[in-house]
């Protein structure tokens, strides 16, 4: 029997063991659709629960794809989506968008394509430098809110904060010898992000935040 544990400190229960359909779409050699669903359908089988897909795989048809082979099975699966990369239709990239208009029309683009009305967990695939991580994520809480996300892919909730706040108290918690000098052209930013200071982080934070971004996980330029 699979083993099953909570997802984060949710309610949300998910198998061990998850399964990422990127693959799926042909990041890794031809995209070969039978095998495909069959795969899905057996990891239902063996008890998987925890699905993961992105709006850029594909890019779209990995969503298409999910989308049909859960249709007859719905209320089984945990099904995560991310947003966030822009691809043409041949495939290029076309830089990393976290603005909320955008974020409002992935979400709708990704329900349509997944044949859902609701996605059980919502995350950013990557952070857009141009526009503040608040704007983004309070755009995803809207989501929410109107009852198109279950859950958003966002650790500082559990604390209380904003990712900028749980960030900078990270940041903090490496040594007294630390200073942190994040920028920002507006007060309410710049009030929140002083807010930090009374943030306290325990050793499950810890341990969650290293888990969700372990060290020299991230690469590319922009790093």
């Amino acid at each position: 029997m699979l083993k099953h544990h909570m997802l984060g400190h949710s309610n949300v229960t998910v198998s061990a063991i998850g399964l990422g359909c990127m693959g799926m779409s042909g990041f890794y050699g031809a995209a070969e659709e039978a095998e495909s669903v069959a795969t899905l359908h057996r990891a239902l089988e063996l008890g998987v629960n925890f699905l993961d897909t992105a709006d850029m795989y594909g890019p779209w048809t990995n969503e298409l794809l999910v989308g049909r082979a859960i249709a007859h099975c719905r209320d089984q699966v945990v099904l995560a989506t991310k947003f966030g990369v822009m691809r043409n239709e041949q495939g290029a990239f076309l830089g990393i968008n976290g603005r909320p208009d955008y974020v409002r029309s992935a979400c709708d683009a990704s329900l349509k394509r997944l044949g859902l009305d609701v996605i059980d967990l919502y995350g950013q695939h990557r952070v857009d430098p141009q526009v503040p991580i608040e704007e983004t994520v309070g755009a995803m809480a809207d989501l929410e809110r109107a009852g198109k996300v279950r859950h958003l892919g966002d650790i500082a909730r559990d604390k209380g904060a904003t990712p900028s706040q749980l960030a900078l108290a990270w940041v903090l918690a490496q040594g007294e010898d630390i200073v942190t000098i994040p920028g920002t052209k507006r007060v309410a930013y710049l009030e929140q992000n002083l807010g930090a200071l009374d943030l306290t982080l325990t050793v499950e934070d810890h341990t969650r935040i290293d888990a969700a971004f372990p060290m020299d996980a991230a690469a590319g330029s922009r790093y």
